[in-house]
């Protein structure tokens, strides 16, 4: 019965892991697609909605693994759910250290440039990251 507890533990967080990095990749692309974005707001899941609803033109992700309610980007601003951050922190952390640690290449540098952008975003006092750009 304990082992069955610790196979859906460990299940649920490859779950939460693969969402993070489907997120992740996501946050990323708008990045990549407005790279003019002046602002970035961090909302409530509450505010992000009714953001979400008055707003009829606004970019969000359609994926299925990127449910609307975490991302939307509209005139460079960026909004992030903060029901995603934690996730989405992880991810990123775990992207960026994989890329600096086999940084060997051009392709490898463009990953770890994209990855730290993203880091720094979410967590812009990080000086590892600051200091491999």
């Amino acid at each position: 019965m304990e082992q069955e507890a610790v196979t859906a533990l460990v299940a649920d967080q490859e779950e939460v892991a693969q969402l993070g990095e489907g997120i992740l990749h996501h946050f990323e692309e708008i990045l990549h697609q407005d790279p003019l974005i002046d602002e970035v707001g961090f909302l409530h899941p509450t505010q992000f909605q009714s953001l979400e609803h008055s707003q009829t033109d606004c970019w969000t992700s359609e994926a299925p693994e990127c449910p609307r309610r975490y991302l939307w980007c509209k005139d460079h601003k960026l909004a992030i759910s903060m029901e995603i951050l934690p996730k989405l922190y992880r991810a990123a952390r775990r992207a960026y250290s994989n890329s600096a640690a086999t940084k060997d290449g051009p392709l490898m540098e463009i990953d770890l440039m994209r990855h730290s952008k993203a880091l720094l975003i979410l967590c812009p006092d990080m000086l590892t990251a600051w200091n491999s750009r």
